[in-house]
């Protein structure tokens, strides 16, 4: 049997486990999936069960807030181990959240592996306490799931004893994201942007880890003569900074800040864009990054982030920021800024070609149970 056990349902996930739960059914495994919560604070994803193909269960629990990080207290998860008795486990959400703490210490389990997005660019605290109960946590496993190359040197500098590491990328539903039934010209109109303008989206928070108020300055000084849009589509704590650096700018009608929004309207900006831009200054492994490359774009990403080295094949589908140099930003701009529009069309179908190749649902679970099998038997 495999076992996941992670904090909370997403929506990017609902497409993997449900692969994951047909792979294991032709294979004759059993496979089931152990949330912690429905939800924590902050996640605006609406829930469907209607949508989980798979077996899952909602552990009974209590869960503080300490400001954004919530501490989910599953008690029960150890008597549904000991009733599943997986083979394998997978333990997925943070490192730091005590049900994992618990499950990696007294649940049952043949084989433990631990399901890790974070790199050493994303991370928030490094005081001296917590690097050691990262270690300490990190150095109680022999395998680990990573999503990229980052993530597993990270693991590789805090733990050299690693048996095996197991790839597992984000992945999302292509089918989705891939298509959209308006044209670009109606979705503009309906977003009230111009038609003729070259327009860059970053899906993320109005924060200082993504980059945001470095971005809108970069575009605010942009020359004027220039018809570009910036969309930002997220909402946090720098809005004010933002509308502040705008007021007294010629040209602040460049950058438009949607607020929150659903998926069904990240699907729309992803279509109605050309390019696809993330500034982040610390991102473990972002999903907007692998949606905008199944709608066709070119990427801008940082190399703050975690997956860029996944996503980019450099001046072939995009151009990775590099955030020690200054000018790398602005320079990179002004590439993308002079490709026309049948460039621009190419680069977002190599874009597209990378997302099957490496961030297939149906091709990750399928890689996932047969190293599985092959590996921890």
């Amino acid at each position: 049997m495999l076992v996941i056990l992670t904090n909370i349902p997403t929506p990017y996930r609902t497409a993997f486990f449900n692969e994951l739960a047909t792979r294991c059914h032709s294979d004759g495994i059993e496979f089931k999936v152990l949330y912690c919560a429905h939800s924590e604070k902050g996640r605006h994803w609406n829930w469907d069960e209607n949508q989980q193909k798979y077996e899952y269960t909602f552990l009974k629990g209590y869960h503080p807030i300490y400001k954004h990080y919530t501490a989910n207290f599953n008690i029960s998860v150890l008597n549904e181990l000991r009733k599943l008795q997986p083979k394998w486990l997978i333990i997925s959400g943070a490192w730091n959240i005590p049900t994992m703490m618990l499950a990696q210490l007294f649940g049952h389990a043949k084989y433990k592996i631990f399901w890790s997005e974070g790199h050493e660019n994303a991370e928030i605290i490094r005081s001296k306490p917590i690097s050691w109960f990262r270690k300490y946590f990190f150095n109680g496993y022999q395998y680990f799931a990573v999503p990229n190359e980052l993530s597993k040197n990270y693991i590789l500098k805090i733990n050299t004893d690693v048996k095996d590491f197991f790839y597992i990328p984000n992945t999302i539903d292509t089918y989705y994201y891939g298509s959209h039934d308006k044209t670009k010209l109606q979705l503009r109109e309906e977003w009230n942007v111009s038609p003729e303008a070259i327009i860059f989206l970053q899906i993320s928070a109005l924060s200082h880890r993504k980059g945001v108020l470095e971005l809108c300055k970069a575009f605010i000084n942009l020359p004027p003569t220039q018809n570009i849009h910036l969309m930002i589509a997220g909402e946090g704590p720098l809005y004010r900074d933002i509308d502040n650096l705008l007021s007294n700018c010629p040209n602040k009608q460049r950058i438009i800040l949607t607020g929150h929004v659903s998926q069904y309207q990240i699907r729309e900006l992803l279509h109605l864009c050309d390019f696809f831009i993330l500034n982040s200054n610390a991102d473990p492994n972002p999903i907007s990054s692998i949606e905008a490359a199944t709608a066709g774009l070119p990427l801008i990403l940082s190399n703050k982030t975690g997956n860029y080295k996944e996503l980019i094949t450099e001046g072939s589908n995009g151009w990775i920021i590099d955030k020690n140099n200054a000018s790398s930003l602005r320079d990179i701009l002004t590439k993308a800024l002079q490709l026309d529009n049948i460039e621009i069309k190419k680069m977002g179908a190599k874009s597209k070609e990378k997302v099957f190749e490496k961030f297939s649902a149906q091709n990750v679970a399928k890689e996932l149970i047969h190293t599985l099998l092959l590996k921890l038997k």
